[in-house]
């Protein structure tokens, strides 16, 4: 079974897709242009050789409520899902097939799995992109105002080191002791 779009693939309201094959055979690809969106849907595939899943979108695979299972009785079963972002909520994806390892891939930037979701395997290989770097920018020193910055105090000056409380303003300004101190709320 092969489903092609050039948008968002939606499988909803108890959608079933199952591929089945004896032999070789029961294989399941998704490639979607942007998103897949699964919610409270079944995705299966087995056979004796193959029983592999694909899913491909360059943007989202969200799975609410939904399961995604593949099993092999010989070689195959595989699972693999490759957008930058996949959500799974109350899903499981079960790489579990009757004792045989299914290899369940997720090539992903972000992976979000809630505590009642389940990925089920023992061969799993999940990248996960942590490269903080891409999404952090420099600090711009010229912001640095000199009046912007706490005056050390009289305590601070004549005694040396000592142990002190010190309330600040928004961006470091101290707080006017003349004037009441500001209601925050919690």
């Amino acid at each position: 079974i092969s489903i092609d779009s050039s948008r968002t693939v939606t499988l909803s309201s108890g959608a079933r897709l199952n591929a089945a094959a004896a032999g070789t055979g029961g294989n399941i690809t998704i490639n979607a242009g942007r998103s897949v969106q699964r919610r409270d849907s079944t995705i299966t595939a087995a056979a004796g050789n193959q029983g592999n899943i694909a899913i491909n979108a360059p943007h989202s695979v969200i799975v609410l409520n939904s399961t995604i299972t593949a099993q092999a009785q010989g070689t195959g079963g595989a699972i693999s899902i490759d957008p930058r972002f996949v959500v799974l909520n109350k899903s499981t994806i079960n790489g579990l097939a009757g004792g045989q390892d299914v290899l369940v891939t997720i090539n992903a930037d972000n992976l979000l799995v809630s505590n009642d979701s389940a990925i089920l395997t023992d061969r799993g290989v999940f990248s996960i992109d942590t490269d903080l770097a891409q999404g952090l920018v420099g600090f711009d020193l010229n912001l640095r105002a000199a009046n912007a910055k706490l005056q050390e105090s009289c305590d601070t000056r004549v005694f040396g080191d000592v142990s002190s409380f010190t309330l600040t303003g928004a961006g470091g300004v101290s707080l006017d002791p003349a004037r009441p101190m500001p209601i925050v709320a919690p």
